[in-house]
């Protein structure tokens, strides 16, 4: 989650260091509020993801950590598991997937 909250930080940072750079003031003026709205939203995203995820398990969590995060490749994680390269993206597809209903999930709640 370290990582991803960081890379989310800097995203929202770029936005903002582009939104400096426009010409007028009111573009300026318009460039900041989009940064700052875009930033908020990576927020609420990621805080949304982050439930998500702590509802898998943890072999799930493991699974996407290394993949995601770690960024190895799949077919050492699958050697690693003992576990052929289809059976991995599989269960890397099933992940993703909990993650995604977990955060429509969430996004629905009042």
């Amino acid at each position: 989650m370290k990582t991803l909250t960081m890379t989310v930080a800097l995203t929202g940072a770029s936005l903002v260091a582009q939104a400096a750079d426009q010409r007028t003031p009111e573009r300026r003026a318009i460039g900041h509020e989009a940064a700052a709205a875009a930033s908020r939203s990576y927020d609420v995203v990621l805080q949304a993801y982050g439930a998500a995820f702590q509802q898998l398990s943890e072999q799930d969590q493991r699974l996407l950590e290394m993949v995601e995060l770690e960024q190895r490749p799949y077919d050492k994680i699958a050697e690693l598991l003992g576990i052929n390269s289809r059976t991995l993206r599989v269960r890397v597809f099933r992940a993703r997937k909990r993650v995604v209903s977990g955060i429509e999930a969430l996004m629905k709640q009042p």
